[in-house]
């Protein structure tokens, strides 16, 4: 690890977690690396305040199935620089993923905030017995051309 340029972790949505995971990666990196995180809810900027590397933390949301999925949220945090979010773009970039950037911490960042009407219409059809949940899924998948459904996304 003390060799790393970019760190991307993948740790559980827990905040907690993700504070003592920067703290030790705070510790055991070099100064000059850049710390991302890749959640798809939690703020970088609190993520952030584990550190001691004012702007060289940034969030990089990959998406589910990330095998599947291309599209990557280059996350700024209030401290993030520009230089740290270009440099996190050039990588997703360069492992053939497509960056956008989410210049604002917003909940659910871009992409969940409009993803989330097609889960909530899923569960409300589920609900109302129009469709099963492997229905829901599927159509998503083989009518919408989805990677998942929005039932498999949630598990």
């Amino acid at each position: 690890m003390s060799h790393a340029d970019l760190v991307v972790e993948a740790a559980p949505e827990r905040m907690s977690i993700e504070k003592d995971l920067f703290a030790d990666l705070d510790e055991y990196t070099d100064e000059d690396a850049i710390l991302a995180s890749n959640t798809s809810s939690l703020s970088t900027t609190e993520t952030a305040t584990a550190t001691d590397r004012s702007g060289r933390d940034v969030g990089t949301h990959f998406f589910n199935p990330p095998v599947k999925t291309d599209l990557v949220e280059v996350i700024y945090g209030e401290e993030t620089s520009d230089e740290t979010a270009e440099t996190a773009h050039d990588w997703v970039e360069s492992i053939d993923r497509t960056p956008i950037y989410v210049r604002k911490e917003v909940n659910g960042f871009v992409i969940n905030s409009v993803l989330g009407p097609f889960g909530d219409e899923a569960a409300w059809m589920v609900s109302e017995g129009e469709a099963t949940v492997r229905e829901a899924d599927a159509a998503m998948v083989h009518r919408r051309g989805y990677p998942m459904g929005p039932f498999e996304l949630a598990t």
